[in-house]
């Protein structure tokens, strides 16, 4: 059912996948009902029962779009928080390093330039852990520096 409901959110991120989305679904429960429908002509079922059996098939398709409507924004959800939880970890880790570094300005203290150096390793290193699959920082073996030159990695 979760994969249903990520295929219901990719369908919705678009205007033109919403528009197909909504024809292909509405064309095939429209053929179901055709289908049933003919179907209980066949069997020659009693009127009472042929109401009967088309309003559960409508109110079956409404809940089963329902319920993927419903899984697709809890999907949503659940990214935007991971999200959001990973940029408070970032915000978290370079607001301490860089209180380090504002506070480098003694350049002859051995100990606190190793600190320094440290807090930008952390950076750096929180970047990478963070977003690894950017494609941003590393293409062929380089590195994107200032202007979006490649330069030679460390």
């Amino acid at each position: 059912m979760l994969r249903l409901g990520r295929l219901v959110g990719y369908s919705c991120d678009t205007p033109l996948r919403t528009a197909v989305a909504v024809v292909v679904v509405g064309l095939a429960v429209g053929l179901f009902n055709f289908g049933v429908d003919q179907a209980l002509i066949q069997f020659q079922i009693s009127p009472d029962l042929h109401s009967g059996v088309q309003a559960a098939i409508a109110g079956v398709g409404a809940a089963v779009a329902t319920l993927l409507i419903l899984l697709a924004i809890r999907e949503r959800r659940r990214r935007i928080a991971d999200e959001l939880s990973r940029v408070a970890e970032l915000n978290h880790t370079l607001r301490n390093a860089l209180e380090v570094i504002i506070g480098s300005h003694y350049p002859d203290d051995e100990q606190h330039n190793h600190m320094v150096l440290e807090s930008a390793r952390r950076i750096d290193a929180k970047l990478k852990e963070l977003f690894p699959a950017l494609g941003v920082e590393r293409r062929g073996g380089k590195r994107l520096g200032a202007g979006g030159k490649h330069s030679t990695a460390d």
